[in-house]
């Protein structure tokens, strides 16, 4: 009895297996601002397309290239922000108790 006893005792790390291990937690991403390791689903997450260059530079390459028509390649980033980043930066306002349970977008403005 007294073998059972000792050998079966709680231990402080029962949870390290290779299985347990990471089980129910996100993937992580960093964030583009402050470099924070931040969950995958709490990031808020912003799709930018936008052109390599600027208007100016862009019509200047328009008048001197050899191809017409030439559409210049754009530039798609993912960004993922921490929430203290997007609050900050004001990419995300702050809302009171009623209003964070709204779900549904805002609605988008300028769009072609």
């Amino acid at each position: 009895m007294h073998l059972f006893l000792q050998y079966n005792h709680i231990c402080a790390h029962t949870h390290t297996s290779l299985t347990n291990h990471r089980s129910n937690l996100s993937a992580h991403n960093r964030c583009v601002s402050t470099g924070k390791a931040i969950p995958k689903d709490k990031a808020i997450k912003r799709f930018i397309v936008r052109n390599i260059v600027d208007a100016s530079s862009l019509r200047d390459i328009r008048d001197n290239s050899a191809i017409e028509n030439y559409q210049l390649p754009k530039l798609y980033l993912k960004m993922y922000y921490c929430v203290e980043a997007a609050v900050h930066q004001r990419i995300v306002r702050g809302r009171s108790r009623v209003n964070r349970r709204i779900r549904t977008p805002p609605p988008r403005f300028g769009r072609k």
